[in-house]
């Protein structure tokens, strides 16, 4: 029996008709890593015609832990020898340890042997909606209504122009809602009366909490926090501020971040062409030094604590209260 292959990854998002997304390096040892926003690819590869094909995947999880992993659904290769299986970043708790960003390593099976591996990016869109309202120097203006060379205040009252505005139009209808969708921070539930509006982010994007970056996504409540998976619109347009540096900007007063490259995650905006053009030799800012948390376990109690009394003062009765 012959070894099987798994040679393309298929982004069923940003291409909608399967096209391929990555080619692996002919060399098992250094093979290609490509990035996508779409957390149901489709992997394909060969094997003996019917043979069953188990499927492997391995990943660190938010905590830095080593976990490696095996597809619960029978693969079969078909008369020709194909096979194909979307995976779903919610296997085993995963969605919980990552917020599905990450590295993935997948290696198929059969009885013949095992294939080369392949490695993937998953990136989410870290941006907010339009119409929030960001703080210049004279005064707050929609986020879609900045561009390159305006002035920004940031959140320790240092002005900085805006050095790019990324742009992504997410299609809800091919992408994971739970982690696709916007997520709406009431007015005042991130205490101390904030944001003064209420506002809406993705799911990634973090926020500075008692002194700690954490995502809003980790956030969510149900109450004064939530996630809109019930979206009306078929598609969300985002919008991230970038400028030199990763720093803290206000957002209906609420301190979150800038854009900061991670890997090729600007590739994930619909004008990264543009940043490109502008700036040809740009090379990614170093993250800010502030604590950043992508995984419940490491919330702070006192961030905790913080967003529970808010929401009970917002005239919520919040789980913890209700347990």
């Amino acid at each position: 029996m012959a070894a099987p292959t798994l040679d393309q990854v298929l982004d069923n998002f940003q291409n909608p008709n399967n096209s391929v997304i990555l080619v692996p390096n002919v060399d098992p040892i250094t093979f290609a890593v490509g990035v996508t926003d779409d957390h149901t690819p489709t992997l394909a590869g060969t094997a003996d015609p019917g043979s069953t094909v188990l499927l492997h995947y391995f990943y660190f999880d938010a905590l830095g832990n080593p976990v490696d992993g095996l597809v619960p659904d029978t693969i079969v290769a078909d008369a020709s020898g194909n096979w194909h299986y979307e995976f779903t970043f919610s296997l085993d708790g995963l969605s919980v340890l990552t917020g599905f960003d990450g590295t993935y390593t997948f290696i198929a099976e059969t009885a013949g042997g095992f294939s080369d591996p392949y490695e993937i990016q998953i990136n989410d869109v870290v941006c907010f909606l339009k119409g929030t309202l960001i703080a210049t120097p004279t005064g707050e203006r929609p986020i879609e209504s900045l561009a390159a060379g305006d002035i920004i205040t940031l959140a320790d009252g240092r002005q900085q122009p805006v050095k790019w505005l990324g742009r992504m139009t997410v299609n809800l209808n091919r992408f994971n809602r739970h982690s696709a969708s916007p997520i709406l921070i009431r007015a005042g539930a991130l205490g101390d009366g904030l944001p003064t509006r209420d506002l809406y982010t993705s799911y990634r994007h973090a926020f500075a909490v008692n002194g700690v970056l954490v995502i809003a996504g980790l956030l969510v409540n149900g109450t004064s926090i939530v996630q809109c998976s019930d979206w009306k619109e078929s598609s969300v347009t985002f919008y991230q501020v970038e400028v030199e540096g990763h720093e803290l900007m206000l957002a209906e007063g609420a301190a979150a971040e800038t854009f900061g490259e991670d890997g090729d995650n600007r590739e994930l905006f619909d004008n990264a062409a543009e940043f490109h053009a502008m700036y040809p030799d740009a090379v990614a800012a170093e993250p800010m030094s502030m604590g950043r948390v992508i995984s419940s376990r490491q919330i702070p109690r006192a961030v905790k604590a913080k967003i529970e009394t808010a929401a009970v003062e917002m005239g919520y009765v919040t789980w913890a209260a209700a347990a």
